[in-house]
């Protein structure tokens, strides 16, 4: 126990002493006596314990303040040094990623983990974040009347380096010497690169501006609107269907007041006389889940791969089933043990672990 504990605990017991003295010697003060000294205790215990909090807030930012003068210094010389290359996205369209060398990968990584362990974000920012995943973005919205869908276009290349300077400035980190070495570390090209570890953890607290105005806007609407974002996937759901008027002003106010455009062709609304879907999940009942063709596809590449004529790499599918463990425990047990029936327990053994 630490000296502020014991100093909490002192407030209490001198307290409770001082009241217990106060009675027995002035009994004529009697209830009203007891209740003012418990009062003035409980206030003096709340005063120490938010200045305790506060003492510990200000220990850790200047902690990491130190951690960001250290990275600075050691990484300012790294040359900005990146190797593009394109995948294909959902739709066909070719998407650029720009891969940082070794080195400036590492520093990166460094800055990463200084920057997520220091500053928060809120709770509606889904993607990207440590203990946070496709089904809590997709919990949110579970079993709502209407459900909608915003994508932002080119996210990562919206981050202009003045929005990156901006953001790093908003984490109160790093002081103006160092802040545009961070910019320089942190993008390529006049923003943020779709490849750098750096780019989702800056992105997602850069646009928490827009996320509020955004939740100010719906709250208008619905005081309980749910509201999440995965990445550039913004969606809202609500059991008022007034809710859609928001929709125009968001694409066409809120979000090129910012700086950024919404892919307009993308946008979705889901009625709940219709499937509802969030990053790719089934939100109709209570509980997310995926729908089930993707699950008959799922259990037929399963079947495939333990009659030995598998059809995509077993790391693709490994993958697949590990999404599903993570949205459907009881579902992915249940698969697991159909096919126990059928194949051979060592196969089915390795293949679901």
């Amino acid at each position: 126990m630490d000296w502020k504990t014991l100093g909490l605990v002192g407030i209490v017991i001198v307290g409770i002493l001082g009241s217990t003295f106060f009675i027995a010697n002035y009994p004529q003060f009697g209830t009203i006596a007891y209740f003012a000294i418990v009062v003035v205790t409980v206030l003096t215990f709340v005063t120490a314990t938010r200045s305790s909090l506060r003492a510990e807030k200000e220990k850790k930012v200047r902690a990491s303040r130190a951690k960001i003068s250290k990275f600075f210094a050691s990484s300012k010389d790294i040359p900005q040094e990146y190797h593009e290359f394109t995948v294909p996205k959902r739709d066909g369209t070719p998407r650029t990623i720009s891969a940082p060398s070794a080195a400036l990968k590492a520093a990166q990584k460094r800055l990463l983990f200084i920057l997520d362990t220091s500053v928060g974000l809120p709770d509606y920012v889904s993607g990207f974040r440590r203990g946070k995943g496709l089904w809590d973005n997709a919990r949110a919205h579970a079993n709502k009347k209407v459900v909608v869908n915003i994508d932002v276009e080119d996210f990562f290349p919206s981050f202009t380096e003045a929005k990156v300077e901006k953001a790093l400035k908003g984490m109160g980190l790093a002081n103006e010497t160092e802040i545009p070495e961070l910019v320089r570390l942190t993008t390529y090209r006049g923003s943020l690169p779709q490849g750098a570890p750096t780019s989702p953890f800056i992105a997602n607290f850069g646009f928490v501006p827009v996320d509020e105005a955004i939740l100010a806007l719906l709250k208008k609407y619905d005081g309980n609107v749910g509201y999440t974002r995965y990445a550039d996937d913004i969606t809202f759901s609500s059991d008022d269907s007034k809710i859609v008027n928001a929709i125009r002003i968001i694409e066409d106010g809120i979000l090129p007041r910012f700086g950024f455009r919404a892919k307009k062709k993308k946008t979705c609304v889901y009625r709940d006389h219709t499937r509802q879907t969030v990053t790719g999940l089934v939100v109709n009942n209570k509980k997310p889940r995926i729908s089930r063709e993707r699950y008959m596809k799922l259990r037929s590449l399963v079947w495939k791969e333990l009659c030995g004529k598998p059809v995509v790499p077993l790391a693709t599918l490994k993958g697949h089933l590990a999404f599903f463990l993570d949205v459907d425990r009881a579902g992915y047990a249940k698969l697991r043990k159909s096919f126990e029936k059928k194949a051979d327990a060592s196969a089915v053994k390795a293949l679901f672990g």
